[in-house]
């Protein structure tokens, strides 16, 4: 076991600058804003995070894509991870959203359709019946714990079933139709819309040296294996909170080019933050593809509930955050990710044109997975309680 150092915590509260792109442009003056109280919101969450069942390792960020923008931006580092100012994280499912972006501008560029057979493009060991469409929504018959196609029970029904493997599908699918390969596809969508999106693949610690903004990731003593998710865990709380803990830092982990569509293309939290707004304010799709992209096909239970799933990004609509009452329903788009080393979450708000990333570089153990999540439903608790007010 490694032993650790951490740097302090340094609770650093910025004003951004929203431009009409979208961007996000540090200042170094501290503008209010009527609607978030900025100040009160991070103290609040500084509070609460002293109280959380575990430790952070990562970073929170909260921006108002309206107006101001809210950067809570908290650093810890193990020994031998760079210090940077805009660290890089793996960052698992939400990657998933960047794919199914990259499917939907081809579907507006012509070049394939939402019913298309799978099987035209990739071949006959797809099952027929399997469509881009029910790849994006899960709904393919794919099943949800399958790893190859060639296990006779990878197929069952055409209900939900998260599935990694669809979505590894769909990267295939994009290097088939493009002709290109999907790290250069990724990579180009982030330059061409000034996100700073990473696709290396193969071994962590080659990607690091690609990368050095990369951090190393991180294990709670337990092995993980390097495409375990949580998505099929979110509802299992059934061990009590520890106060003490251990992590150990991921000497291996290795993932496929195919992989980088499922849960392992890297990017920091602005950036994330910045896609998430563009995606949600027409920057990216035609109106019909972003229509088909935020339409319930699927349920499916999580932790706060029964939530949609639409192309890579679950729906769910808001009444009620504790006491509050409001009656038109916050539209809530989200997504979270677990690979080894590495957890995340992202959500936005359409209305307030909000959005919370938070990425870290420790995955928690797998027995509780309200812990793992704690801090991230903390933040994601105290912004909806200023957004049901508002």
């Amino acid at each position: 076991m490694n032993k650790l150092t951490h740097f302090t915590f340094a609770l650093a509260v910025l004003a951004y600058l929203a431009l009409a792109s979208g961007s996000i442009k540090a200042e170094t003056q501290t503008a209010s804003h009527p609607g978030f109280p900025r100040q009160a919101l991070a103290q609040i969450i500084e509070q609460e995070l002293a109280q959380a069942p575990r430790p952070f390792f990562g970073t929170i960020l909260i921006a108002d894509h309206a107006s101001t923008q809210v950067l809570i931006n908290k650093m810890t580092s193990g020994v031998s991870e760079p210090a940077v100012s805009e660290p890089q994280y793996i960052i698992g499912s939400l990657s998933k959203m960047i794919t199914a972006t990259l499917v939907l501008r081809a579907i507006d560029q012509g070049k394939l359709q939402l019913n298309d057979k799978v099987s035209l493009y990739l071949g006959d060991n797809i099952h027929a019946d399997v469509t881009v469409a029910g790849l994006l929504s899960h709904t393919s018959g794919i099943r949800g714990d399958a790893k190859i196609l060639t296990d006779e029970n990878a197929y069952a029904n055409k209900h939900f079933q998260y599935s990694n493997l669809g979505y590894q599908l769909l990267g295939q699918l994009l290097t088939a139709i493009n002709n290109r390969p999907l790290a250069k596809q990724i990579s180009d969508f982030g330059r061409q819309f000034d996100l700073n999106l990473h696709a290396s693949f193969g071994d962590l610690k080659d990607a690091q040296l690609q990368n050095p903004s990369l951090l190393a990731g991180f294990n709670e003593n337990v092995a993980v294996k390097p495409t375990q998710t949580s998505e099929d865990k979110q509802l299992k709380s059934d061990k009590p909170n520890t106060a003490t803990y251990q992590r150990s830092q991921v000497e291996s982990l290795n993932f496929t080019e195919s992989e980088l569509a499922s849960g392992f293309i890297q990017t920091d939290a602005a950036s994330f933050a910045r896609f998430m707004h563009l995606l949600h304010t027409g920057k990216l799709l035609s109106s019909a593809s972003y229509q088909a992209m935020t339409t319930t096909y699927g349920e499916r239970k999580h932790r706060w509930g029964q939530l949609g799933y639409g192309y890579g990004v679950q729906i769910n609509q808001i009444t009620q955050i504790t006491n509050a009452q409001r009656v038109k329903p916050i539209v809530e788009y989200s997504h979270s990710g677990y690979v080894s080393g590495f957890i995340s979450s992202s959500i936005y708000y359409p209305q307030s044109q909000t959005s919370i990333v938070i990425l870290e570089n420790t995955s928690w153990s797998l027995d509780d997975i309200s812990r793992v999540f704690s801090v991230h439903d903390i933040i994601r608790q105290q912004v909806l309680q200023q957004l049901i007010v508002k």
